[in-house]
């Protein structure tokens, strides 16, 4: 064949009309089924339920794994919380506030620290349990002002503004706090 007689071939096969579709004059191919389903279902009767047990559902691994972490309860992410605070601020419980709960003072160690600077008797220094204690509540006592913050706001502090902050103020925690005596 030449390349002519292709070409017209093709033409005709284009001109030629081909039959309208229509949905009711095409008939569906029958539909095949397995031998196990075409066999009568007897699992409603007595009979049914003695020979023909239900079989066991079957279980998706990556479907139990989804239920699985869709039923654990949503936790809040680890905060991002500077190495320099984390390891800078401490709760401090002075002598006379062994008795005292739901508050726990906060400290920068730091000798320019207002309490820590200044602390002359005894005392017991507590690590923040950051985890546990980051939705609590952070006061601050400034001269005659009072003021609340979050622990939040102190991790996203530049370092030279927590020095003056704690130089200058007394910080307090707000939480479930357990009383030390």
């Amino acid at each position: 064949m030449t390349k002519s007689s292709k070409k017209q071939k093709r033409q005709r096969a284009a001109i030629t009309p081909q039959p309208d579709y229509h949905p009711a004059t095409v008939s569906p191919a029958p539909i095949k089924r397995p031998s196990a389903l075409a066999q009568p279902d007897y699992s409603g009767t007595r009979q049914g339920a003695a020979h023909n047990p239900a079989p066991p559902p079957a279980v998706d691994p990556y479907l139990s794994h989804y239920a699985t972490v869709l039923s654990t309860p949503l936790t809040q992410p680890q905060p991002l919380i500077p190495q320099t605070v984390m390891s800078g601020l401490m709760y401090i419980v002075l002598e006379q506030e062994l008795t005292l709960r739901n508050k726990r003072r906060i400290v920068l160690l730091d000798s320019n620290d207002l309490l820590y600077g200044s602390v002359g008797g005894k005392c017991v220094m507590l690590s923040i349990d950051w985890q546990k204690d980051w939705h609590n509540v952070v006061k601050v006592h400034e001269g005659k002002h009072t003021w609340e913050t979050s622990f939040a706001e102190l991790a996203a502090t530049q370092d030279i503004a927590l020095l003056r902050l704690f130089a200058h103020s007394e910080v307090w925690a707000e939480g479930t706090y357990a009383p030390l005596a």
